[in-house]
């Protein structure tokens, strides 16, 4: 893939700056650190071991490798010297021969130790308002003091004392909430330490403190620092990043950023000691990945959204593509009629537009839907994996399954979002005033769902409770179309049960893109319209109930001499070849 000119000018940008690279979904910012990367290699001679490519998990490390990989074919030279922050905290403390922090807890662990802790406490909020509080406090504040540590814990407290925050119902915490939260994190913390015990953030908060003591007597630095979708890390961990970079000779730091990925509505992450180093914003304007109808659906979603409000220009090249995407918006009546569609698109992509399982990623919003249409597929006899598996793989062969909350920047040809309803995704109306929390997470859930896909974007929704991401003030359905490559592009618009507007539509698309005319066009009893020609007959049915194995046999069997069947419901257009006697599912019905 060659650079676009704002790519070529991050590559050529002089040493000794700190470049901050944005852009949104798709627009190369990831290409644009690795070439970077790799000019420095090259043409300044700077050596792996001088530079440090970092990363969120193992899973995007993983897919920044396979894409070094093909940029870089003779990696036997320039080899990328990538970590995640729990790999660089791991290879300090092994480095430096400090047997710390060496005892793991999970989440659910933190939960029940916090849980012991406020038991006999008056605590005038949820545990939710407690934990997450809580977990600011970790990820954001450490202070960079020469003190001894109950102190630092005191100058500490006064900072967060002076941060405003606010509950999930946009109301202020007071100062005596602030106090009895601070004194909770501070009982959990002692213990913590002292029982040796560190889950994720209070490892990074402790690890942070740790180099804050080692000053400038860090066992090693790097002039040349990566960080690849910066929004992804919490304030905490850019500022261990920054502790590890070294400004004293010749260095560079290049940040990527998608603002709208970022979970935390607030990004504390920019307040973070390594954005002070930021001389020079750069920002990709160009979605080089998506087919122009999901970059429009990206767009709209994001034009009308309010929580996510993007701010950088957007545009796109002029990448087509063969399919349209799809909306099956409103007519899923019933919770089988998802496992249908899912079903029916998975043989028309697999089977008759050449698409591999490992093309697929299917994301649910809802735990417990994704459990079960996991063993659906394994009684269907297709295997699914999970996004770890598929990364890992060389050559992965299954169909990928995910939960809302493991999305990040993927990519992959055919996304398929299974259950975009209320509850499951977003809660009621999306505005500024009503459950924030939860409608900007999902928002964001939904822009790194929908912006993962490259050829098509497939949606599935409830009839009876449609998610609010998806109506008509957030998405512009001029952008989708009903079927997969045929040339009916039918409009998610389309009800069934008027028959005769729809026999009319159909006329009208037989004769613009078919070749067909008036006279072809007749009526008979088993069908809505009978369409003959000297070569062929087509049988045109249409239903107001989703297709079943049953009532396609029913329908088969009336079709006598016919050499074709094209059938509309709810959720498809189905074209089925008669001839030699067999029964064989084809793409689209034949020209004149």
């Amino acid at each position: 893939m060659e650079l676009t000119l704002k790519q070529q000018e991050v590559i050529e940008y002089p040493l000794n700056n700190t470049i901050l690279i944005t852009g949104y979904a798709g627009t190369g910012k990831t290409y644009a650190l690795l070439n970077k990367y790799l000019n420095l290699c090259q043409n300044y001679k700077v050596p792996p071991q001088d530079m440090l490519f970092i990363v969120k998990d193992d899973i995007k490390k993983d897919m920044t490798l396979l894409m070094y990989n093909v940029i870089n074919p003779s990696r036997k030279f320039y080899q990328l010297n990538i970590v995640t922050v729990s790999e660089l905290v791991k290879y300090y403390l092994e480095f430096s021969e400090l047997k710390l922090f060496q005892n793991r807890i999970d989440d659910n662990r933190k939960r029940s130790i916090l849980k012991q802790i406020t038991r006999n406490k008056n605590i005038p909020f949820s545990f939710e308002l407690l934990y997450d509080e809580i977990k600011f406090i970790q990820e954001n504040i450490v202070l960079n003091i020469d003190d001894d540590f109950l102190s630092i814990l005191n100058k500490e407290y006064k900072q967060y004392y002076l941060t405003t925050r606010l509950t999930p119902k946009k109301q202020l915490l007071s100062y005596q909430e602030k106090e009895l939260i601070w004194s909770i994190y501070k009982e959990y913390l002692i213990r913590a330490l002292d029982d040796d015990i560190f889950d994720e953030s209070t490892l990074y908060q402790s690890f942070l403190r740790l180099l804050y003591q080692q000053n400038n007597h860090l066992t090693f630095k790097f002039p040349y620092i990566f960080v690849d979708d910066v929004e992804q890390f919490t304030k905490v961990q850019l500022d261990i990043i920054n502790c590890f970079y070294d400004t004293t000779e010749t260095h560079g730091c290049y940040l990527s950023q998608d603002e709208l990925k970022c979970k935390d509505r607030y990004k504390n992450y920019q307040n973070s000691d390594l954005f002070k180093h930021v001389t020079c914003t750069m920002n990709l304007d160009i979605n080089l990945r998506s087919t122009l109808n999901v970059y429009n659906i990206i767009k709209s979603f994001l034009t009308n959204n309010a929580l996510l409000e993007p701010k950088l220009p957007y545009e796109t090249i002029n990448r087509e593509g063969r399919l349209k995407s799809v909306l099956t918006f409103y007519l899923n009546r019933h919770e089988d009629e998802k496992s249908i569609v899912l079903f029916d698109r998975l043989d028309l992509l697999v089977n008759h537009y050449g698409y591999e399982l490992s093309d697929i990623l299917v994301v649910f919003n809802d735990e417990q839907t994704l459990l079960d249409m996991k063993q659906a597929c394994e009684n269907h006899g297709i295997s699914v994996i999970d996004i770890k598996e598929h990364y890992k793989t060389l050559n992965p062969t299954g169909l990928t399954f995910i939960h809302k909350n493991e999305m990040s920047n993927y990519e992959f040809k055919v996304v398929f979002i299974y259950d975009v309803d209320n509850y499951k995704l977003c809660t009621g109306v999306v505005n500024k005033m009503i459950n924030i929390n939860t409608n900007y997470a999902d928002s964001v859930n939904f822009y790194l769902q929908i912006s993962s896909a490259r050829d098509l974007l497939i949606i599935n929704a409830s009839q009876i409770e449609p998610s609010s991401l998806i109506h008509s003030s957030q998405i512009d359905y001029q952008e989708f179309a009903f079927e997969l490559g045929s040339k009916f592009f039918v409009k998610p618009t389309y009800i069934s049960s008027r028959i005769n507007d729809i026999i009319g539509f159909i006329k009208d698309n037989l004769t613009n893109y078919y070749g067909y005319s008036n006279k072809h066009f007749n009526n008979v009893q088993s069908f809505d319209l009978l369409v003959t020609t000297n070569t062929h007959s087509i049988g045109v049915k249409v239903v107001d109930e989703p297709i079943n194995e049953l009532k396609l046999n029913t329908i088969i069997s009336s079709a006598q001499d016919l050499d074709y069947i094209a059938i509309f419901d709810a959720n498809h257009y189905l074209v089925y070849d008669l001839r030699d006697y067999n029964i064989n599912r084809v793409i689209d019905l034949p020209n004149y």
